[in-house]
């Protein structure tokens, strides 16, 4: 599946367990657009994004 940024990896950057809260940093690729993809395998799941800078 094709993203805004590009493929998905193949690897995950936070698991967690029901019921758990984290904090986590990850630096994705921005797709053209401006926009970035958020995926959850499975279940529901609250994301907060915050976007500390922009590399281009």
């Amino acid at each position: 599946m094709e993203g805004d940024g590009g493929a998905r990896p193949t690897t995950s950057s936070l698991n967690l367990t029901p019921g758990t809260t984290a904090a986590n940093l990850t630096l994705v690729p921005v797709g053209s657009d401006g926009c970035i993809d958020i995926y959850n395998s499975s279940g529901g799941t609250d994301v907060v994004a915050d976007l500390q800078g922009y590399f281009v």
